[in-house]
């Protein structure tokens, strides 16, 4: 996990967890400093995302911390649209988040939209049609193959015992058929599990690519429920126009991205 902070009026990092909570002990990151990592809403205060860590912080840390530094992070926040650092009392306050006058109109025009908000546009670094191509090719290799032999076996022991009882084979046909189902259940059932659990097939995960909502949540699991049905959808399009489609969107969605709501980001 990496973290940034708004140091001396500027946006430092990243740093690891263990770095944030030196700085945090030594001085160097005040309970009011803004701080933030991938997966949280808007900039926050330390004392509210890591309180456990700011308030062990030793008195005399504080004490001698810059009195200019802790003036400048008490008054700068930073914009849940474009990511910039303003003066607080140059920018307003919606909720949790600190918007800029300059994205002011483009907030307005989100909210009316229903689109969420809350998270540095350009913190969402998304995944090319390449990456994914590359992930969902280690996803048939490791889910796909293993499934693809089970299925093989289980026809391959099952076949002899239906062609030796050909007076009444529909009990092996029905056993064949509910093995393969379950077979095809439990792929997708891994895969649904994995999308929910951490954002990512496994081959994503090799490829360090996470699926996440609008604004860079993970996604629960009816969105991958979602997802997954409207991969299925994706599938029906001839010449694989619904993936292609990636590489002329600005936020490099399919038709299943589309339809459930989500992006693949880099990680």
């Amino acid at each position: 996990m990496t973290w940034f902070f708004v140091n001396a009026g500027q946006q430092a990092g990243p740093i690891s967890d263990i770095q944030l909570d030196e700085y945090i002990l030594g001085g160097k990151v005040l309970p009011e400093t803004l701080i933030w990592r991938e997966g949280m809403e808007s900039w926050l205060p330390c004392k509210e995302a890591r309180p456990a860590v700011a308030f062990n912080a030793r008195p005399t840390a504080l004490a001698l911390a810059d009195p200019l530094a802790r003036n400048e992070t008490c008054v700068e926040v930073v914009c849940s649209e474009c990511g910039g650092l303003q003066a607080k009392e140059n920018a307003i306050k919606h909720g949790d988040l600190w918007i800029c006058a300059a994205c002011k109109p483009v907030h307005v025009q989100k909210i009316k939209e229903g689109v969420a908000a809350g998270r540095p546009a350009h913190a969402l670094d998304y995944a090319g049609i390449g990456a994914r191509a590359a992930a969902k090719f280690l996803d048939i290799l490791i889910i796909g193959l293993p499934a693809v032999f089970l299925i093989g076996a289980i026809i391959a022991v099952v076949a002899p015992a239906i062609a030796k009882n050909r007076a009444s084979p529909e009990g092996f046909i029905i056993i064949m058929v509910a093995a393969i189902a379950a077979m095809g259940f439990a792929m997708m059932f891994f895969q649904v599990w994995c999308l929910s659990k951490w954002g990512a097939t496994p081959g994503k995960r090799i490829m360090r690519l996470r699926v996440v909502t609008t604004d860079g949540g993970s996604i629960s699991w009816g969105r991958a429920i979602g997802r997954l049905l409207g991969e299925w959808v994706n599938g029906l399009i001839p010449f694989w126009i619904g993936y292609l489609i990636a590489a002329f969107d600005n936020e490099r969605r399919t038709v299943h991205d589309h339809i459930a709501g989500t992006r693949v980001i880099k990680v």
